[in-house]
């Protein structure tokens, strides 16, 4: 069963605080430059962690450095993730530690996608399957947001596959995340 995912709204969100993970959609500007994605999303992650502490927005201090997940100050119990696409970007938030979180847009044939089976080589060290073009390009969008979110979770850069890799991302369990049209995203949490 996919994971749901909240759609953000501010005059209508009310966030469900009863399950340690909560995952929120943002509706975010149509393009590839993610600096205004980038700046809406982490004043949303303030309203909504305000919520949950008790707080207000501007008491909520987050630290953000390129390559690492954002942190909470005063609460490294509290896992947070982010992943821009342009036109969404989603934000995950963890109460019991880390937790990573990746998107992708499926367009109906984009430029990546003669380059699949390299990158699943490369990148997941597996071999992509399905019967047509659509099948194969839906089946790597899943793995790729997969490995995405296992490797943030655990606070790693992208890289290529190895033994050596796979044996730290074991450590981590992904699952789908419910989301609409050719939206394709998964979340990855630590294993009990």
């Amino acid at each position: 069963m996919a994971i749901p995912v909240a759609r953000w709204t501010a005059s209508s969100f009310d966030a469900d605080f009863s399950q340690d993970l909560l995952v929120v959609a943002v509706d975010t500007p149509r393009t590839a430059i993610r600096e205004q994605a980038r700046r809406q999303v982490r004043q949303i992650l303030r309203e909504i962690l305000a919520g949950l502490l008790n707080c207000s927005p501007a008491q909520v201090g987050l630290q953000t450095q390129p390559g690492q997940p954002p942190r909470v100050d005063g609460h490294p119990d509290i896992g947070l993730s982010i992943s821009h696409e342009p036109g969404r970007s989603l934000l995950a938030i963890n109460r019991s530690g880390p937790v990573g979180i990746d998107l992708l847009h499926i367009e109906a044939a984009p430029a990546w996608q003669s380059e699949i089976d390299g990158l699943a080589c490369d990148y997941l060290g597996s071999t992509i399957s399905g019967n047509t073009a659509s099948e194969r390009l839906h089946n790597f969008a899943q793995a790729w947001t997969a490995q995405e979110a296992r490797l943030k979770c655990l606070a790693l850069p992208l890289q290529e596959s190895s033994p050596a890799l796979q044996q730290k991302l074991a450590v981590c369990m992904t699952e789908a995340l419910a989301l609409d049209g050719d939206w394709i995203g998964c979340v990855a949490r630590l294993k009990a």
